[in-house]
């Protein structure tokens, strides 16, 4: 079981006395459906979307709230809740401090000790959250640029799905990003009927199905220049065999022309 270390706002919880114990869920792995809608007649049961769906993943935080004395314990019991009811806050494992999640606090149980709880200087708590985004995160983006001409370029994968920003900068005409995995096989690809000067860049967001022509500055609206490929979202499915701390072969990135640059931030199961 790793331990956890929360953040609200920058502020850690062991500043109010809370001491974590164990942290339940925190590894466990959703079940994720596909999401789907019931068509009436003879179509029976059709896909409402591209990715799986997996609910909320639960993580408890487990452990004593401390004070000097029972008066001091019940003002850190407040400030505790003060801190937690309504907030997001980012989780961090200890060993390894490069990744997060963001999680809302849904609920708590309280154990008290025996004897009269006037006299107490401890409570057992469980906090419980709900990860947000289902898979921890790297704190930090990584960026991955290619130069005009230049060949395919890996991109680093956690071992969950994640979503990018993808940037083509001019001079380019009709540009096609395209990724291929470790077989160099085309898994994924999108591509632009535009012609961009060299001041001008297309800004590809995977995430919000959204295209972004930037003119000198000046940013538009621009998907009806979406006109082959589609939206997607970059897969560990595309890497090679785990060997100790990383895959041995990644998925590549080349675009047919002009430069490009992508945007993300690696998730984690």
């Amino acid at each position: 079981m790793s331990r956890l270390m929360a953040w609200i706002e920058g502020q850690d919880l062991a500043s109010v006395g809370y001491v974590v114990r164990e942290v339940p869920g925190a590894r466990s792995v959703p079940e994720a459906t596909r999401a789907s809608v019931v068509i009436p007649g003879r179509a029976g049961v059709a896909s409402a979307g591209l990715y799986d769906v997996a609910p909320a993943r639960p993580v408890s935080i487990v452990g004593t709230l401390q004070a000097p004395t029972p008066a001091q314990l019940e003002d850190r019991y407040d400030a505790l809740m003060a801190m937690l009811v309504g907030r997001t806050v980012t989780l961090r494992i200890a060993n390894r401090t490069a990744r997060e999640a963001q999680a809302r606090f849904v609920g708590s149980t309280e154990r008290w000790g025996s004897g009269p709880r006037f006299r107490t200087r401890a409570v057992e708590l469980e906090l419980r959250f709900a990860l947000e985004g289902v898979y921890w995160t790297d704190t930090q983006p990584t960026v991955i640029a290619q130069a005009a001409g230049a060949l395919a370029s890996p991109l680093l994968m956690g071992t969950a799905p994640c979503f990018a920003v993808i940037r083509v900068m001019g001079p380019a005409t009709n540009p096609v990003v395209t990724i291929r995995d470790v077989t160099a096989a085309v898994v994924a690809s999108i591509g632009l009927t535009r012609v961009l000067t060299a001041t001008d860049y297309a800004e590809i967001d995977l995430a919000r199905f959204a295209v972004t022509r930037v003119q000198s500055g000046v940013a538009s609206n621009d998907l009806a220049a979406q006109t082959s490929g589609d939206f997607f979202a970059l897969s560990p499915e595309w890497c090679g065999p785990w060997v100790g701390s990383a895959w041995v072969a990644t998925p590549t990135i080349e675009v047919s022309s002009g430069a490009v640059e992508i945007l993300y931030y690696r998730s984690w199961i």
